[in-house]
């Protein structure tokens, strides 16, 4: 990286968008569980639910408070960043206490932690950016945080999962298709928890563009190239291809299915690969530690989305208090 580009870089650092409301409104917690194909019935029928561990992804989609969307009016808007090739890299989602409930009224804002460069193991130029979004509740206490890395390749990448596709031959989403897999995934307590098991893989049906669209009006992202298989080859993409954060929502369905919503601490996903549309995909978690801090008892547990023939697309951890 030569040193013009450099001190661009590190002129970004710290670089810190407009204070924002963030109100938790009850139809939008329930439109975005819907997305994920969330049956928990704190969704359906109460009026206070508390929000999915990645919930908070809809304040930047929505109101331009990434880098991607950034408003000529947001000092962000100046970091030079490729929204049409900008991918998840890494999401980690902290709560400090139970996570926020629909009627809460959050006050954010997102700096900008650091850019940088760096060769990806197909020998390609990758550039990473990091940002923070911290999170207050009315009486001005963080209650949450959302560290969010992108990465922007400089060309498409040619990944292995790139699919042969026969568009006629996709699977759709008919009226009567269930989408319930994860009611299987059981509430757990302290005591039915044991280091190295789960409740089991979950086997979700082929991924359809419906599946997509659905999840991207919910949360407010624009990119067309998840939904237009146009723009996606204008773009220089083989197919429109799945946005990996509905992966990383349902991966947060599983886990807070097994261990309750309300006791999840922290969340951190990291991703792989591309997810295509008629991939069949397959959610998993299991224990890896389960300790005692500050009189608390806490569950660390890891997380993996994979295609049907094992390739990891996504894995991560989360953290979990509980009663």
């Amino acid at each position: 990286m030569n040193e013009e580009l450099a001190r661009k870089f590190e002129s970004w650092r710290g670089l810190t968008g407009p204070q924002f409301h963030f109100p938790i409104e009850l139809g939008k917690v329930r439109e975005f569980a819907n997305a994920l194909f969330a049956t928990d019935t704190q969704y359906l029928e109460s009026d206070r639910p508390v929000i999915p561990p990645t919930f908070p992804v809809v304040a930047g989609y929505l109101w331009g408070y990434i880098l991607e969307s950034a408003t000529d009016n947001n000092e962000l808007s100046v970091v030079e960043i490729d929204e049409r090739m900008s991918l998840d890299a890494e999401q980690e989602y902290i709560y400090y206490g139970p996570p926020p409930h629909a009627g809460d009224l959050l006050t954010a804002q997102t700096t900008v932690e650091k850019v940088w460069q760096k060769v990806g193991r197909r020998g390609d130029t990758l550039t990473f950016y990091r940002t923070r979004s911290d999170y207050h509740n009315e009486s001005g206490r963080l209650v949450g945080a959302n560290v969010s890395t992108s990465v922007v390749p400089a060309g498409v990448p040619n990944t292995p999962s790139v699919p042969s596709v026969d568009y006629m031959q996709l699977p759709y989403s008919a009226e009567n298709d269930r989408r319930d897999q994860f009611h299987a995934v059981k509430r757990a307590s302290w005591e039915d928890l044991a280091e190295g098991r789960g409740p089991g893989v979950i086997a979700m049906p082929p991924l359809t563009l419906t599946d997509i669209v659905t999840y991207q009006i919910v949360s407010g992202s624009r990119g067309a190239a998840h939904h237009d298989v146009i723009a996606a080859r204008a773009q220089g993409w083989p197919n429109y291809f799945s946005i990996a954060m509905l992966h990383a929502g349902l991966l947060g369905v599983y886990a807070t299915n097994w261990l309750g919503a309300e006791n999840v601490r922290r969340f951190r996903l990291r991703f792989l690969d591309m997810i295509w549309p008629g991939d069949v995909l397959h959610y998993d978690a299991k224990v890896t530690r389960l300790y005692e801090e500050d009189g608390v008892q806490k569950a660390d547990i890891e997380l993996d989305c994979s295609r049907a023939d094992a390739e990891s697309t996504m894995n991560g951890m989360a953290t979990f208090e509980l009663p």
